[in-house]
């Protein structure tokens, strides 16, 4: 049977919690613990990770069930606790009994602390604060994560525009290589003149060889029409000397 302090302090557990809290037997209760998500925290249920069928209008919370033995002489001793996960808890908010571990780490000096006084209240918010703040450090890990790869692609983004620093190391191994650009430039050009001046020469040497070749092929009297030659010139056609005075009287003879 419990004692008239146990008998108490589970009269005012039940007004806390009179959703929450069941009575399992004359020694042991068993509180429902609904926890706080803080904002950036994707509950699973939100994309239907739960038992709750599709028309529940909110997803369920995630809920710890905390078991609580009376001993005979509490508080005077420490009550026997159990964690657990709540049936209706969305699969993945936490992974036990590593969790629990977690959890349960900072109780042993909360229940030395109130040894001598009701303490499921104490222990209760105690839990509760200890996997309200779990899950919050998730959600900043996922928001760093998130965030760090956010700022990588801006980081490669701003490299695109970002320049070399420069140094004096740098400067003056950019200046060599500048001249040295330079130069070759320079003798590109002046050989490209060069192969432009032979060309023209070429050019021309090849129009006086033409011209040659063409009045050799010439009769005096094409010669003499075409202006190349003039009127007291005397030509030779075929080893013999042409007069082109006689040449010209006999053309105005033919005509």
């Amino acid at each position: 049977m419990p004692n008239e302090e146990q008998e108490q302090e589970i009269e005012v557990l039940q007004s806390i919690y009179p959703d929450e809290l069941t009575i399992i037997d004359d020694e042991s209760i068993r509180i429902r613990i609904p926890l706080e998500t803080p904002p950036g925290f994707e509950l699973p249920g939100a994309n239907g990770d739960t038992d709750e069928g599709d028309d529940a209008d909110e997803p369920t919370p995630p809920t710890l069930l905390l078991t609580v033995k009376y001993p005979s002489t509490y508080p005077d001793a420490a009550p026997d606790l159990d964690l657990s996960l709540d049936p209706s808890c969305p699969r993945g908010v936490f992974d036990f009994p590593s969790d629990r571990d977690s959890i349960l780490t900072d109780l042993p000096s909360t229940i030395g602390e109130n040894l001598g006084m009701a303490m499921v209240f104490t222990l209760v918010t105690t839990i509760k604060d200890a996997a309200e703040q779990l899950i919050q450090a998730r959600v900043d890990a996922i928001e760093k994560a998130r965030e760090d790869v956010i700022r990588q692609e801006e980081e490669k983004e701003m490299a695109k525009f970002k320049g070399t620093p420069v140094t004096r190391e740098t400067f003056m191994a950019w200046r060599e290589k500048f001249r040295a650009e330079m130069e070759e430039l320079k003798r590109k050009r002046e050989k490209d003149r060069e192969d432009e001046d032979k060309a023209k020469r070429g050019n021309a040497a090849q129009a006086v060889a033409a011209a040659e070749a063409m009045k050799k092929r010439m009769t005096g009297k094409q010669l003499y029409q075409s202006g190349t030659v003039g009127k007291d010139d005397d030509i030779e056609v075929d080893g013999e000397e042409v007069d082109l005075a006689k040449l010209k009287l006999e053309e105005g003879e033919a005509k």
